[in-house]
This record gives structure tokens, sequence and C-alpha cells, in this order.
């Protein structure tokens, strides 16, 4: 939620940052507001100042204040509570940092010198909210003046130096450092190491009661931990010593409070001053330990009274937090016991000004004060101050020793009077009980029914001036004084009555309605109504006759036609027309400005003495008291306002570019939401006004500029239609408006056709006021011209071209020739190259264009229809030296057919990160002979113990749609050769490549092609021999590969089985026919064939035939022609042959 601030922001501009005053760094400035520090209590520095918010203006505002003239008075190693008060503005938050330049080197940003004091929330500054907090100097600070600023801040703490936007304010003080008095020697006394035992800023240890002055006493110290040392004497001096009285660390008059730095035991040298006088009178010495939580936010800011001590628990406050405190008034004759909801909460009990504590402890704490006054009570989660903000009930009861007051007497009015004025006001008084204990307040409690009194106050003293007026004649009040003190309220206390005045019978003679008697107004205008009134001896003789008669009241009144004056309640004020001078009296008032559009009756009212009113009516003859049939109120028609242009969504007022428009949403402009949804940045809940803007037919970014504007502006952007309108952009606060920071101002594109809805409105309910809004148009840059595969841009063999993503669209294509990545969904450009018959590589690999991780995808057949020919991601295989991320696809080009080369972005966030390449496009003649066996589907089969010679894979590519090689890396290209073979019995095998002059590896695969796996422990990279154990029956295929394209070549393959098998099938007497196959495949073997099963290249089984004989006869008339795996089993024997189907 943003901070608010009603005050008109000026933008305070300086040439240079000056000093302020020399040598320190400033004037500090926050021009989005000074919200002032109103207090500074301080080390003898006690400063309030105007708690005034505005912006900075030189004279009476001033968001740097110069208070070095006022000087505070420090000593070096001592600790010194500080308060500080300020104005949020509101239900804020601010903090308070005070920096002090302890070693004067002219910067407060030296370690130490910083004291974070806390938060202060919704404060006027002038309230009882403050921030008490604590400031410990060290005892190396330097003596003399030095130089101390407070900065305070909305939201966060505030630096030393700062410029520019902000809420807050800074102030400069001078300190006055004594520096460490070494008053080193003496004799030690007590003889015993003082351990504190109690540690918890309040509860004294006793170090000795006759310490001389002159001695110095030994104290075990912790680290970190707070220590008073105090004396009977208040004028003795104290020094403390870390290091056996070698040098001081920290030295002051008693009590001297000192925040230990060491672990261990320190000397503590008392003497008569900082002179190190001596004197052997006995004094009592202390050591209290520990320091008491003092620091938190005053919450409720009313300070509260316990209704009575009759050991009743009240709640304070239910929603409080630990770190906050509330004052208390308390009496010295009573006991009071503090609580809270949460039983493990530390409860402090302090001084009025939070610099002492008087108890403390967990749970729950009594207090008996001495003396009468505020105290406060604070809550924290522990004894070490800790804070907490969930809700808890802060608590609190009492007993006292007192009896509760007698009743009061005697009052005034006189109980059952009948003459109090009913139109004036009065006196009331009461006599103070005169037996048993004293009363120390009055509760005044009063109402017209006896039995439902209304409790109107508590008053210190026994009498009110000037109450009432009561405002009716023959009205009884009943009223009842309950006194109170310490104890409780008096019981029993009888409940008094009066009676005001009866009201006077006198009337005028004669009344009436003069002029006019008919208007029409348009609505928020008005109309002067006259009315006269006579009575015999005032209006008519001197001096009333040429001035204004005594004791005349008027009015003029509205209501609903056709009805008695005497039921309205609408009645206006009439002031006396000095301009008319007659022995009439003539009265005016203006009505109508707040009538809704309708036809009204209007009339006068008169009264004489206070008596009953009489009313004015119009006749023709000069009028009389209206009767309603020949003295008759007069009619006014109230015309509604003309529609305002844009009030309505259907009166959007249309705006074009480069134009300024300007509006008003006050009255009578309405809110008019049209179901129009809430922006995140603006709620549309204020009186607004509607636009529209259609572009010119082209894309353009628009502008809406309310910087200028007379108030807290809010703007929103829809398109769609009446009750159905969608968010485009919104608006509240622009911090580019330099002269408000509350303007707004939004950006949108326009496709050029739609028409766009523009609601100016105020950030709440209230915000309403004269704007002004610019419209300026520009043509957001257009993506590239290949952005759409349509626009492909043409390349040829030897051509460069340079590209780039920025701007382009997602293509949303199937990744294309890519192990891992389904959708292509990031930007990219398009280019196409027309077949030619040679084998094409496209790289984005250049010298001198390296940005960006590319992909590059290639496709043939036309837009809209695409299929993948390759792609890669990465050319570090490729050995790209400019850039390993560049992208590299090698293919064949058809002559004739058009491929698409998609070059697009590896990952991309709209807008970021495009990357600028160069397509380098290369050709050599079409590889021959082509590679029979370059893919999976067209696999060459591999019988076990039969090698093949001279394989080569010169020409091959890489397949698609088959993972990289688990011993390989996504990134890289895998140009391939396949091979399949039928394990048959055998489940251990070795294969070798060999006499390699190309191919780099292979795998293995079990399943079928389109659903491959590879099998474990089957994949190298270094063609070296591998052996596998435990196969399965089944088909395998094996994937041959080389990773570059100059990588390919020649090789031997042999499959050997490593003799676990039980045999092999004998193919040498095996026979099949015909091949390729129309109707009916013929097998025939020495041995009995058990069964025959049809595989396709899916793996799917379409055929399984029981045969028990020599001889099959398998029936594939009824399959669909292409490529078969046809299994032959026998004898536990497995062959495997492939056949093709016309």
């Amino acid at each position: 939620m943003k901070k608010i601030t009603l005050v008109l922001m000026l933008l305070v501009t300086f040439s240079g940052f000056a000093q302020f005053p020399a040598p320190y760094c400033g004037p500090m400035t926050f021009t989005s507001a000074v919200e002032p520090i109103t207090l500074v209590n301080f080390a003898g520095i006690n400063n309030s100042s105007s708690a005034t918010v505005g912006a900075s203006n030189g004279t009476t505002i001033f968001a740097h204040e110069d208070y070095t003239a006022i000087v505070g008075n420090v000593t070096a190693g001592s600790a010194y509570p500080i308060t500080l008060k300020g104005n949020t503005d509101g239900a804020f938050t601010t903090k308070l940092r005070v920096f002090i330049d302890w070693n004067q080197n002219n910067v407060f940003t030296d370690s130490g010198e910083s004291y974070d004091i806390g938060d202060i929330v919704n404060s006027t500054g002038v309230d009882a909210v403050q921030l008490v907090g604590s400031i410990t100097v060290p005892g190396t600070a330097l003596g003399g003046n030095t130089r101390m600023r407070v900065v305070k801040r909305y939201n966060v703490y505030g630096t030393s130096c700062q410029t520019g936007t902000g809420y807050g304010q800074a102030e400069d003080y001078t300190l006055s450092v004594t520096a460490v008095t070494a008053c080193l020697t003496g004799n030690m006394y007590p003889p015993d190491v003082i351990v504190p035992t109690t540690c918890d800023g309040i509860t004294p240890n006793l170090i000795a009661t006759d310490s001389w002055a002159g001695d110095y006493f030994v104290v075990t110290v912790t680290s970190g931990q707070t220590y008073k040392f105090t004396s009977s004497i208040a004028t003795d001096y104290f020094t403390v010593s870390t290091d056996n009285g070698a040098t001081a660390a920290a030295s002051s008059t008693s009590p001297l409070t000192w925040v230990s730095t060491v672990t261990g035991d320190i000397r503590v040298y008392i003497n008569t001053d900082s002179a190190c006088g001596t004197n052997d009178d006995e004094r009592e010495t202390n050591v209290i330990c520990g320091a008491a939580c003092l620091t938190a936010g005053l919450f409720p800011a009313a300070t509260y009274d316990v209704p009575v001590c009759d050991g009743t628990v009240f709640i304070i406050v239910a929603n409080a937090w630990a770190g906050e405190y509330s004052n208390i008034n308390v009496l010295a004759s009573s006991t009071y016991t503090f609580s809270s909801s949460v039983a493990t909460d530390y409860i402090t009990i302090a001084s009025a000004d939070g610099t002492t504590a008087f108890v403390a402890g967990e749970g729950s704490v009594t207090y008996t004060p001495t003396t009468d006054g505020v105290i406060r009570y604070y809550i924290h989660t522990n004894s070490t101050c800790g804070t907490q903000n969930t809700s808890r009930d802060r608590r609190i009861s009492c007993t006292s020793t007192l009896s509760v007051p007698q009743c009061a007497s005697n009052p005034t009015p006189a109980d059952g009077s009948t003459t109090v004025p009913a139109f004036d006001t009065f006196d009331v008084s009461w006599d103070a009980p005169t037996t048993g204990e004293p009363a120390t307040s009055y509760d005044l409690y009063s109402g017209t029914d006896i039995g439902n009194l209304t409790f109107d106050g508590n008053f210190a003293g026994t009498s009110i001036t000037d109450a009432g007026p009561i405002g009716a004649y023959n009205t009884t009040i009943y009223w009842q004084i309950v006194p109170r003190n310490a104890a409780g309220a008096a019981v029993g206390c009888a409940i008094w009555s009066f009676t005001t005045e009866p009201q006077p019978t006198v009337t005028p003679d004669w009344a009436n309605l003069q002029f006019p008697a008919t208007e029409t107004i348009t609505q928020g205008g008005s109309v002067t109504v006259y009315g006269q009134v006579y009575e015999a001896g005032l209006t008519d003789v001197v001096p009333n006759i040429d001035g204004q008669a005594p004791d005349i009241l008027a009015w003029v009144g509205t209501g609903a036609t056709g009805t008695d004056p005497s039921t309205w309640t609408d009645w206006t004020v009439a002031t006396w027309n000095a301009g008319h001078i007659s022995n009439n009296d003539e009265y005016q008032a203006s009505i109508g400005a707040a009538l809704a559009p309708g036809t009204y009756d209007y009339a006068t009212r008169f009264s004489l003495n206070n008596g009953p009113y009489v009313y004015g009516g119009f006749s023709s003859g000069g009028g009389g008291f209206w009767d309603g049939t020949t003295f008759v109120s007069g009619v006014l028609t109230v015309n509604p306002l003309p529609p305002v242009p844009g009030d309505d969504f259907a009166d959007a007022i249309a705006i074009s570019c480069g134009n300024t428009y300007t509006g008003d949403t006050s009255a009578p402009v309405t809110l008019d939401e049209d179901d129009a949804p809430d922006g995140p940045n603006a709620d549309l809940d204020a009186p607004n006004l509607w636009y529209s803007f259609t572009g010119s037919g082209t894309a353009q970014t628009v502008t809406l500029n309310l910087c200028g504007s007379s108030y807290d502006t809010s703007v929103l952007v829809y398109t769609g239609t009446s009750g159905n309108l969608t968010l485009v952009a919104d608006n509240d606060d622009d911090a580019t408006c330099a002269s408000n920071t509350l303007n707004s101002k939004v950006t949108f594109d326009s496709d050029g056709t739609t028409t766009y809805y523009i609601t100016v409105e105020g950030w709440n309910v209230g915000s309403v006021g004269a704007f002004t809004m610019n419209v300026t148009c520009t043509t957001p840059p257009q993506p590239p011209v290949n952005d759409d595969c349509s626009d492909a841009i043409t390349v040829t063999c030897g051509s460069t071209t340079a590209g780039t993503t920025a701007l382009a669209t997602n293509e949303n294509m199937p990744v294309c020739g890519i192990s891992g990545v389904t959708t292509q969904n990031t930007p990219g450009v398009w280019y196409k190259y027309v077949g030619d018959g040679s084998d094409v590589t496209v790289t984005t690999c250049s010298p001198t264009i390296t940005t960006g991780d590319s992909r590059i995808a290639v496709y043939s057949g036309a837009c809209g229809a695409l299929t993948c020919i390759g792609g890669n991601d990465d050319a570090q295989a490729a050995g790209c030296a400019t850039n390993t991320l560049a992208s590299i696809v090698t293919f064949t080009a058809a002559l004739g057919t058009d491929y698409y080369i998609l070059v697009y972005s590896y990952t991309f966030a709209p807008g970021t990160n495009p990357i600028n390449f160069e397509l380098n496009v290369s050709c050599v003649a079409a590889c021959t002979p082509a590679t029979v066996n370059d893919e999976c589907s067209t696999a060459t089969q591999v019988t076990i113990g039969t090698p093949i010679t001279a394989a080569d894979n010169s020409c091959s590519s890489a397949s698609l749609g088959v993972a990289y090689p688990s011993c390989g890396n996504m990134f890289g290209t895998y140009y391939d050769t396949w091979y399949w073979f039928d394990s048959g019995s055998v489940t251990d095998v070795t294969i070798t490549l060999s006499n390699l002059t190309g191919a780099a590896g292979f795998a293995l695969y079990s399943g079928s092609c389109g659903a491959l796996t590879q099998v474990a422990g089957s994949c190298t990279t270094t063609g070296a021999a591998t052996s596998l154990t435990g196969l399965t029956i089944g088909t395998y295929y094996l994937r041959v590969f080389s990773t570059t394209p100059a990588g390919r070549g020649s090789y031997d393959l042999s499959i050997t089985d490593d003799g676990l098998g039980t045999g092999s099938f004998d193919s040498a007497n095996f026979t099949y026919y015909p091949n390729p196959v129309k109707n009916t495949l013929n097998l025939s073997y020495n041995q009995e064939i058990s069964n025959v099963e049809v595989f396709n290249l899916l793996g799917q089984k379409v055929s399984s035939n029981v045969i028990n004989a020599n001889d099959a006869h398998i029936d594939m008339s009824n399959l669909s022609n292409g490529a078969y795996m046809v299994r032959v089993t026998s004898n536990n024997q497995v062959k495997t042959i492939k056949v093709i189907k016309e």
C-alpha cells in the first residue's frame, strides 16, 4: 500500500551536496514530504519542534534542521536514555536512527557511530506516543564537541547523508564529550570479589556499607552486560578499569552506567570527584546488573485509569504486542498487580519518563507506588527484552486501603426545579461528601429516562459551568453524581431532576411567504425566498421600523408537495433584509442547493420570544398564515444537471494521439464502475470519467500522462464492452511525475484497430479534483522481417546472413533433432534453402558474432506442414572455437526441395536477452553412395558370429527421434548407421569395432524402432570391444555412430557369442521365399519348426502361428505393405528374418 500525503509536493533541487553546516554532509532532503521529528530528549538536550507535515519550503518547514546551538553533555563509557517523538502523518511506521561522530573525523560512517532506536507508529508527534532507547558512549570517545544527527524516515532506517525522495526529517545537535578521567589509585575493599547474583536491571547487589573514597572494589562481569555503580553520596566519582588499574575504560559521577567489553574481573575505583579526591566517610556502594526492558512503543496512546480498586482484573488492551507499553494513572494508596495473558511474558514497571525501573518479573508483578502519578507498564517476551507482534491481553488489578466515598448533596439546579432555561446555558454544581473518605473525582450520568442514564464524563471538581442548552421546553432531565476515589465509586446515590421552562405562548400578529410563488432551478443551484412578519408595537415602531425588531427568529423550509409545513424537518435560518423598510420586517434565505431533482413545497416559519412557530403562506393579495387553501406554499422545481461528458461508460469521450485533455471528477461526477475489474495497482472506487481510444490502423505504444494534476489520481485501461471489460494496464502513483508523485502515468500497446476504454479517478472514494491528461503515441519496435515461416529469408551456398531474435515471437514448433526437448517455445527467425542436391551445412558459429545460446532446426515441406530433417543445440562437439553455444546442422538437400531453417534461442524471457548471430551456409557435393541403413527402420541384419567387414558410414546422417547415447551428451550430433540381430538363445555377447577409419562408438538397444531402450553398459564412444551379459531372447538394434561429419568412414563389425549359449540355429539348412512376398511366405528347415511370429517395425506382433512341422506357410495377404520381422523358433533356437510385404 502506498504512503499517502495530501500535501502538494515541491521538487527541491541542489546544485551540489553542500556542507551542513561545515564540515558535515547536508542538507539532507525528503522530497516526498517532510514528516518531522518533534522531540529529542538526550543528555541535557530537550528540544521540541514543529509537527507540521509538508514540503520543505526553507521558511517554516525544513527537511534538515540545524540545532547545533543546542548542546548535550556526555561522558565516555557511560550510557544515557534517549526519548524521541515524531509525526507519522497517519497510521504509518517511521524508523529513527541516531548518528554520533565519536572519533570527530567529520563523518558518521565509522563502526559504532549509529544507533537504531526503533519505530514510531501512527503518531501526530504531539500525542503521547514516544520512543525510548539507550545510547552508550564508547570509552574511546574523544573529548570535546562533536556532532549528533537524528534521522527519521518512513518504513526504513535512513542513511546519514541521503537526498532525494522519501518521507522524514533530520536534525543536527552538538554533544560535549568528557573523556575518561583516570582515577586509578587506592586499596581494594572489600577484600572479596563481588559476583552479582541478581541481574534484572533493578535490584541492587550490595558491595559494601562502609566504602571509602580512595578505595576500589573488584566485580566479576560478563561482556555485553550492563552494570550501574551507585554510591549513597551522590557526588562520588567512579572509574572502571578492565586491566587491573593500568587504564580507565569508563568514568562518571554516581551513578555510572557501563556496558562491559570484557568477561572477567574488573576494578571500580571510588573518589570524591574527578580530581581523584579521597576521604574516610563511610558510604554504601552497590552494583545493579542488567538493563531493564525500557525500550518499546506506546500503545494505546490514552493513559489508563483503573475503574475500581477492589481486586477486579481489567484488560487495558486486548491486542497488545510484546515490545509495547501503556501509561497508567496510579495512586500511592493502592497496590497494583500487572499481568499478561501470555504467562511467560516479562513485565517491567517504570517511571513516567521511562528511565527508572521499579519492579520486573515474569508472568505478573505487584507494585505499590510511593506517590500519585503516571507509571509505564512494559511487556516483553523475556528478560532480554524480546518483542513479538502477536496479540495478548495487557491486564491490571488493584486493591486499596481506602473505602469508597459517600454521596454528594445540595444539587444546583435544585432537585425538582422547573425554571432551567431551555435555550441558554446554565451552571451545574453539588456539594462534596462531608463524611467518610474524600472523593477524588465525580462521575456524571444524565438522560431523559430515569431508568437509562448515560455516562457523561468524570470531573475533578464539584461544578460545571455553561452546561446545556437543553434545546427544548418542558423537558425533564434526570441526573446523578457518583463520587469516587481509589477504593471505587459511591453506591446508592440519589438521582435528581430538573425541568426546562415552559414554552412561551406569544406569536406574531401576521406572517407570510412574500415571494417568489414558484421557482425552477438546476440541481446544485439555489433560490432566495423572502417572507415578512408583523407584530404590533414591535416591528412598526421606532427604532424597529427602520431596523430589525428583537426576539424574532425566521426560517425558510422545504418539504414534500401537498404537505403541512409544520411536519417538515428541512429548515434554513433566514436573515433580516436590511433593504426592506416598512411596518413589517422581511427575512430571506437561500434554499435548494442540496436538493435532488424533483418538485418541492416551500414556506416561511417565524417565532416570537421563542414561542410557538407560525408558518407563512403565499397569495396574490399579500399572503398570510399558511392554511393550505388561501395562503399556500410556494412550489420549487429542481431539474437534473445535464450529463457530464464521460461520466457514464456509454458517453466515453474519444481521445487521440498528440492531444491534451482536461477533466474534473468533482461533483456532480459519479462513480460508474460498469463492472470493470480493479487493477493490481489501482482500485476503481472513486468518481470517474471515461474516455475511449481507437488507433490509426497501425500498432502504437500509447502513454497517458496525468502528471501535474491537482489531486491523487489513478488511471485504468480496458478493452471489451459494457459490463464485460478486461484490464489492460493501470497506475496509481508514478515516481517520475516530478511535480507530484501521487499523479499517474500509464503506457499500453494499441493494435491500431481495437477500441480501448480509459477511466480517470482518485486513489480512494474521497479523492476527486481537476486533472490534465496528455496523450502521446509512438510506433513500437517491430519484429524481424523473417519472424514467420512465410517470410523466410532465402539463403544460398556460401552466404553469411546476420540475424537476431530481438522482438521475435514464439514459434511453438515441435522440437526437431534435439533429444529430451519436445516443444520449441522461444522466439526464432526463419530462413529458406532451395535444394540443389548437395550436402548443406548451416551454422551460427561465427568469428565475429558469438553472443547468445542458439538452436537450429531444419525442416522440409511447406509452412504449416513441415517435416523435421535435423536439429542441433550446441556446436561444441563440432568444435566451434568462438562459441560452443552456437549450433550446426548438416543435411542433404534434394534437388528442387524447399528447406526451412529455424534459428531460435535456447532460453528466452520475452523482451530480454535476444541472440545476435550470423547464419553461415556451406555446401559440398552430396555424399555417395547413400547409407542404406541410415535409420533404425532400415537397419541391416547382422548374424551373431558372422562379422561384417568394410562397413561404411561416410554418408550417414543423424537419426531423428532417438535419444542421445547415454555415454554422449544432449548437445552432440550423432551420425549413425543401424544393425539388428536376433539373440536366439545367446545371452552373452561381445561387440567389437575394428579397422576404424571412421565411427567413434556404438550403443545397443532393445525394443522396436520408435520405442527403443538402451541396454545398460552397452554405450562406448571409443569403439572398444564391449561385453554384455544377460541378454534375453529377442531382437536388438545396434547403433554405430560418429560425432562429427569428418569422423565418418569405414569399420569392421563383429558380434560374437561368448560361449554361454545352448546352441545355434542352422541357417545353412533354412530357406524362405518369396521375398518380397504378396500373399504366402514359405519356410523350410531340416528340423521341426515349432512356431512362427510376425512383427511390424514398431515391435507390435501382428501374426502368431503354431507349426510343429519342417515346412511352414504363413498367410501375409491381409497385412499392409511394408517391412516385417519374422521370428522362426525350432528346438528353442530362434531365427529372425526381415521380409517385405508388397
